[in-house]
């Protein structure tokens, strides 16, 4: 099965299971969760079909005016038909989007979005549009073929 959006937060021996599923309600509405084990380590993975499933993301990134540097980092991080960028795991906890550039920024380990469409600068450019004085200058709808089966 292919999948639109992936994100995989990783599971501290100390972290509550749920509180890391809520990290990812945060930014995303994922049609399955998965937790992988490999050895001590534990990584919960979340993948949805539709670039609609992160609406939450969109609205946060809105909410919390960094689409410029939002922008900027899903940019950098599109590499052919993937978009890989991370956000700051504490940040999220009290509901704040925060990117890093390393995983290191993030001492109990970076939350990790994959995204895949054919166009990764359509998917830019309706998640985190440029932008004049703060406020975007047009925005675009859902890119076409929003969702996989």
């Amino acid at each position: 099965m292919q999948w639109r959006v992936i994100v995989e937060v990783p599971l501290r021996k100390t972290e509550d299971e749920g509180k890391v599923l809520e990290l990812i309600n945060k930014i995303m509405d994922p049609d399955e969760v998965t937790i992988e084990e490999s050895g001590a380590e534990k990584v919960v993975i979340a993948k949805a079909r539709c670039l609609s499933s992160l609406s939450k993301l969109f609205s946060s990134l809105r909410r919390e005016r960094i689409l410029d540097a939002t922008r900027k980092r899903l940019r950098s991080g599109a590499k052919g038909d993937t978009i890989t960028f991370m956000i700051h795991k504490q940040a999220l906890v009290v509901g704040r989007v925060s990117l890093v550039d390393d995983i290191r920024e993030s001492p109990l380990g970076a939350v990790v979005v994959k995204i895949q469409y054919p166009d990764p600068m359509k998917v830019i450019d309706w998640l985190a549009p440029p932008t004049s004085q703060g406020k975007p200058i047009y925005q675009g709808g859902l890119p076409e073929n929003d969702c996989v089966s």
